[in-house]
């Protein structure tokens, strides 16, 4: 009785592998994923090309900073607002590109800091936390285009999976930790705040291309590709923030960046500011 069961249950799993189940159930959960978040994903999206950085990537389709009826006039009175009330630090970072500074206010005011210096000095992180003296050590920028924010870090040997080889969970790290902070920046960016949001890992799908190597640069980028709700219109809402996410090497012969991983992370707000 008990083999016949197996047996049956054995032609089934066959079956639904050999029907694409499995990969139907894998888009299934996608979909769910994207569903809860209130976006739903269009069937002719593009996946990674050559157009962004070294690792292509779709376009910001998240409401600019400042809500969806925002304005460049209305985005820059509303940072000279926060600004003006002296409550809290804007622009920790001293980047050109936070939109305050962009609109004119909170200008760099020293040598650019890490976003995870500027917001956790604290932070125990392994990935990604400044006092972690045991940790992977990224620190996170913004780029000079909107909704892009990249690092550089060099992972250290003892990190490897195999002699040569870095653990592939060690890249997942690394793109975790910088897809959170670029979707905790960007609805910071995007509800005109003086801190992040606390924003945690929803899902991630990431497939690997090609080694790395120890003891050389990683260079991980990250780029916002749609923010589910406008959190300028609610103080309660939860969105999610889609980010594409890519961690390359430089080739040895050309010098030129080559992808290595590259994937999709979905990180979902929990609170309005990220503490320190």
């Amino acid at each position: 009785m008990a083999s016949a069961f197996a047996r049956r249950g054995a032609s089934r799993a066959t079956a639904y592998l050999c029907s694409g189940g499995l990969a139907q159930r894998g888009a299934e959960i996608r979909q769910s994923l994207l569903g809860r978040a209130g976006v739903r994903e269009s069937a002719g999206s593009e996946g990674w090309g050559a157009g962004w950085g070294a690792a292509g990537g779709r376009a910001y389709q998240s409401s600019p900073p400042g809500g969806s009826d925002a304005t460049p006039e209305k985005d820059a009175a509303a940072w000279r607002a926060l600004h003006g009330s002296g409550n809290m630090q804007i622009n920790p970072c001293n980047s050109p590109h936070h939109p305050a500074a962009r609109a004119g206010v909170a200008a760099p005011s020293g040598k650019e800091r890490s976003i995870q210096e500027s917001y956790t000095p604290n932070g125990k992180c392994f990935g990604c936390g400044p006092t972690n003296a045991n940790g992977l050590g990224l620190r996170s920028f913004r780029s000079n285009q909107p909704g892009a924010f990249e690092a550089e870090v060099t992972i250290p040997p003892h990190f490897e999976a195999f002699p040569g080889v870095m653990s592939g969970g060690v890249l997942v790290t690394l793109m975790e930790c910088h897809g959170n902070w670029s979707a905790a920046v960007a609805l910071m960016d995007q509800g005109n705040l003086p801190r992040p949001a606390l924003t945690l890992t929803a899902g991630m799908n990431v497939k690997f291309k090609d080694r790395v190597a120890a003891g050389r640069p990683v260079f991980v980028r990250s780029k916002i590709v749609r923010i589910s709700q406008d959190i300028t219109k609610s103080v309660t809402a939860k969105p999610t923030v889609e980010v594409e996410l890519s961690v390359s090497t430089r080739d040895d012969l050309s010098g030129q960046l080559k992808v290595c991983a590259h994937g999709t992370g979905y990180f979902k707000k929990l609170g309005a500011m990220r503490p320190m």
